[in-house]
């Protein structure tokens, strides 16, 4: 299964959790079938960041995306914004990267 595949499936189990959410009444195994889209879209923007070029530009776009999420999050007065998850477990995956490398380049010297 490709990455957009899976990110396909993430969505539609995202809606399915969003209209429990949103629509009183609706059954609570909504709830629980739209749990499966946070790891899924862990594993894509993790596989995004492995095969990019650049990986700076990766995470400003994350950040960028967040910040407009975090503007319509205060706008509808609700507290879902997954997209500052990613970047923040980007950024440590970022950081870590660059720890590993400095501490290559100190044994090599």
């Amino acid at each position: 299964m490709t990455t957009t595949m899976l990110k396909i499936v993430a969505l539609v189990a995202m809606l399915i959790d969003h209209i429990w959410a949103f629509i009183p009444g609706t059954p609570y195994y909504f709830h629980w079938i739209g749990r499966i889209s946070a790891p899924i879209f862990m594993f894509c923007c993790i596989i995004g960041y492995i095969n990019t070029k650049s990986k700076v530009k990766f995470i400003s776009r994350l950040y960028v995306l967040s910040l407009v999420m975090g503007g319509i999050n205060a706008f509808l007065d609700v507290q879902y914004n997954f997209i500052r998850t990613l970047l923040i477990i980007i950024a440590i995956i970022f950081i870590i990267e660059k720890f590993e490398e400095k501490d290559k380049n100190a044994k090599m010297a």
